[in-house]
């Protein structure tokens, strides 16, 4: 089935589609954004300290694992429309899907800066 959008709702999920994205302070908005946030830049600390032998890309997939719930109550939120204070363009499947593989992306990132940063502190 087509998705039909009037112009300005186009207009809105272009721009949606196009903003560049500004790291965390794009999703501090958002609480379920920032739980996630929060729950991987923990397992990253946690990891740092306890045992700096992992790479750094083990620990983005395995925080990615722990926090599977918040994730998914994060995607749930965004595909349901009750993301963003209900904005009309999350609820065209094609923009909810860009947006949540911009933001897993962005988790894989921030996840593997955070621990970097932890173990650099803790040497």
């Amino acid at each position: 089935m087509k998705h039909q959008l009037p112009g300005s709702l186009l207009l809105m999920v272009a721009s949606a589609i196009a903003a560049p994205a500004k790291g965390a302070d794009r999703y501090e908005d958002e609480p379920a954004a920032r739980v996630v946030l929060e729950c991987h830049a923990r397992y990253a600390q946690t990891h740092a300290t306890v045992r700096p032998a992992f790479q750094a890309s083990d620990i983005a997939v395995g925080a990615k694992a722990h926090c599977i719930e918040q994730s998914r109550e994060f995607e749930r939120q965004v595909r349901e429309g009750s993301f963003g204070g209900g904005k009309a363009a999350w609820m065209v499947p094609a923009v909810a899907d860009r947006y949540l593989s911009e933001f897993r992306d962005f988790v894989y990132a921030y996840t593997v800066d955070h621990y970097v940063k932890a173990v650099a502190a803790a040497h």
